[in-house]
């Protein structure tokens, strides 16, 4: 995958193209505290400063959000997020600037992003009532996608992914300071107590989250990244007038007609949105039967093999009648489990060595099968598409855009090699890398593939009865 987005548009830009990175960050001078213009004050007990809120206590984070939210319905929003992230000695190394701009009604979003590490550096997104555009730009390659409208933002979406460090406790230690009061409503700061990484935010007595500063000291102990610090500061601001739409929105409407597509999601030239050939392999698969292998094989540099894990399931077109096989060998004895299911009942066998054991298995259940596992930076990354002559299409990559899964220390001579029809199934994904663990070259082969689409016929596997004995 793609580095994260920083938390805030994690969620948009995942459903949209797969990671880009806007990690969170950095600030240097805050800005002034923003003037917003009062909303009813609501009823608060006595020891708290706002909904969900004490004074030494954050007591209810979902009621904390949903006074923000009301505080800010039927109003203009804009939400900024300014990342520095500084060197020991205070230079900047890099700044990121993220600016989410909402119309009253919602219906209406712009987002901009600038500053951004990988190989997209600014990204533009223009939601309207029925889709979402987007722009990618990297110096002046310049790439357009555009979707279905997608409205799961609002303007408590950053608030919430600033406050994520906290989710997982029902309330949280702060230290609140009454910072004054503004056009009749008390303002506060509020900092968070023995959390890991520093933060505070800026509240009003109604719940309305004024900033919010995140902070992380990065030591970067033997990676060159000694002393490197990022500080996030979120910034919101009402009544900021109508979101109007980006002029870019004009020239991606344009290139996006002039396309000649050969797949969902690619183009004779390139792959322009990996997720939606994905979608479209999804929805092919669905509602039909199928065969689904995956295969991954792990050699030493001399070819010997020191892992296989393999999975062979053959699933019925509405999912709940399957059988599946998977098979694991490395420095353990070979294991071998298989299920089969329909829709009510399922047994279940594991051989490990000469040892096998019957168990019941719960009927009725879907099988999902694996989506086909690609990068999103495919899309506008360098690749090689090549017609097959049958309907299909091969396309190759290398670099990091080919790794779709990067275990801890990163990867050597990833490539991927797809093959997909022009509806967009893919019929096969091969992916080869080499890892270094304890400094040896371990080499990496993943092969899945979908056959047998619509004609896959579940057949009862020949220990069935044995299996009906032994758990009766």
């Amino acid at each position: 995958m793609r580095p994260a987005l920083p938390a805030v548009v994690l969620a948009v830009c995942c459903v949209l193209a797969g990671c880009n990175s806007f990690a969170p960050g950095a600030t240097g001078d805050q800005p002034a505290m923003p003037s917003v213009t009062p909303a009813d004050v609501p009823q608060t007990g006595p020891d708290e400063i706002a909904p969900g809120l004490d004074d030494d206590r954050l007591t209810n984070a979902s009621a904390l959000f949903a006074a923000h939210q009301a505080a800010l319905a039927n109003r203009s929003v804009s939400v900024e997020l300014r990342t520095t992230t500084r060197a020991s000695n205070d230079s900047v190394l890099n700044e990121q600037v993220v600016e989410y701009r909402f119309g009253a009604d919602r219906s209406r979003v712009a987002i901009d992003a600038t500053g951004l590490q990988g190989s997209t550096r600014n990204v533009s997104l223009w939601f309207n009532e029925s889709a979402t555009l987007r722009r990618d730009s990297v110096g002046e390659d310049v790439r357009y996608t555009v979707r279905d409208r997608y409205g799961g933002y609002t303007p408590v979406t950053p608030i919430r992914q600033a406050f994520s460090a906290t989710r997982d406790a029902p309330s949280w230690p702060v230290a609140a300071e009454l910072l004054g009061m503004d056009d009749g409503v008390e303002v506060y700061r509020v900092t968070f107590e023995q959390l890991q990484r520093p933060l505070s935010f800026v509240v009003d007595e109604r719940g309305l989250i004024r900033r919010v500063v995140q902070e992380d000291a990065r030591t970067g102990v033997g990676s060159g990244r000694e002393g490197v610090t990022s500080t996030t500061v979120t910034t919101v601001e009402a009544d900021v007038g109508s979101v109007d739409r980006p002029g870019w929105v004009a020239d991606a409407r344009e290139a996006i007609a002039d396309r000649e597509y050969v797949a969902p999601g690619v183009t004779t030239d390139r792959v322009l949105d990996v997720y939606e050939l994905v979608g479209a392999h999804q929805r092919i698969t669905r509602n039909s039967s199928v065969t689904y292998v995956s295969e991954r094989w792990t050699n030493s540099s001399n070819g010997s093999v020191l892992e296989l894990d393999r999975t062979v399931a053959e699933v019925s077109a509405d999912h709940s009648n399957y059988h599946v096989a998977e098979v694991r060998r490395g420095d353990r004895p070979p294991r071998r489990t298989e299920r089969w299911v329909n829709a009510s009942v399922g047994y279940w066998r594991e051989t490990v060595g000469n040892r096998t054991n019957y168990d019941r298995a719960y009927g009725g259940d879907e099988y999902r099968v694996e989506r086909p596992q690609l990068n999103g930076r495919l899309a506008g990354d360098e690749t090689t598409l090549t017609e097959l002559g049958d309907g299909r299409y091969r396309l190759v990559a290398e670099g990091i855009a080919a790794a779709a899964e990067m275990p801890s220390g990163g990867v050597q001579d990833p490539r991927v090699v797809v093959v997909f029809d022009e509806r967009g199934f893919v019929s096969r994904v091969t992916q080869t890398y080499v890892q270094s663990e304890a400094g040896e070259e371990r080499h990496v082969t993943r092969t899945t593939r979908y056959t047998d689409l619509g004609e896959t016929t579940v057949e009862r596997p020949d220990w069935l009865d044995a299996a009906r004995n032994a758990t009766s």
